[in-house]
């Protein structure tokens, strides 16, 4: 399967225009017109391509298989296509609010005051459009579920055991109570990928991350200027395990 990169708008004046007439942009245009349509992903090329190596160095794993923050479902399409490419039966999960970013908080403003992941944004994102994707696919190992990853996973894995986990989120309680969940149950050698880590307009993600894993712990594989691409493998020796805290409780 091809990557199914998105090639519009918003990636013409990402890369022309300053970031105060980028800002601008995004706030008049409809979603529809500045964000990719469904099946498509607002990841780079080269974020798409390092997304599906660091899968595919845990595929062999144990555990399932998860992406929390899916949007349109461009990079969960990639990821299902990829397993089956490689013969693969994994379980996949998509979690999503599916009706936008559901808050923000004090440690989602950047330094310039100007909040860009704002309460609502990607509002224009629907289930079952993402469904008619993965099915169009012929996807049906992929189960999307609703609602906040904070209730969401507790509510459905439990003690289950995860390889790889893709957290897009945007936001720090999103980010932590995500991260908060998944590490614990990431088996020895999987990895977690996270984007926006060091991403001016999402400082949240980077707070949330080095929080819990510490900053020496993850490494930044694609930079950006739209936000790092970044990823944590756990170590497969107990002794060399990063010290994670564990104290935090996920709302």
């Amino acid at each position: 399967m091809g990557t199914t990169g998105s090639i519009n708008l918003r990636w013409a004046v990402k890369k022309i225009l300053p970031k105060r007439v980028v800002d601008f942009i995004r706030q008049i245009l409809p979603e529809s017109i500045y964000y990719p349509g469904y099946g498509h992903t607002t990841l780079s090329g080269a974020k798409t391509q390092n997304l599906l190596r660091l899968l595919e160095s845990s595929a062999a794993l144990e555990g399932d298989v998860i992406e929390c923050g899916v949007f349109r479902g461009g990079s969960l399409v990639e990821i299902a296509g990829r397993l089956r490419e490689l013969g693969s039966n994994k379980k996949i999960f998509g979690v999503d609010t599916f009706e936008g970013h559901p808050f923000q908080s004090e440690e989602d403003v950047p330094d310039d005051g100007r909040v860009v992941h704002r309460t609502g944004l990607f509002a224009d994102n629907h289930l079952d459009q993402v469904q008619k994707c993965l099915k169009e696919a012929s996807l049906t190992n992929v189960t999307l579920l609703k609602g906040l990853v904070g209730e969401v996973l507790p509510q459905q894995f439990g003690e289950d055991k995860f390889c790889f986990a893709h957290l897009d989120l945007d936001l720090y309680l999103s980010t932590r109570d995500a991260l908060a969940f998944i590490a614990p149950r990431l088996v020895p050698g999987g990895v977690i990928v996270f984007d926006d880590y060091g991403g001016f307009d999402s400082p949240g993600v980077t707070k949330a991350v080095n929080e819990l894993l510490g900053d020496t712990s993850v490494q930044i594989t694609v930079r950006s200027k739209d936000g790092n691409q970044a990823f944590w493998r756990k170590p497969a020796s107990p002794q060399d395990v990063v010290p994670f805290d564990q104290s935090y409780q996920v709302r």
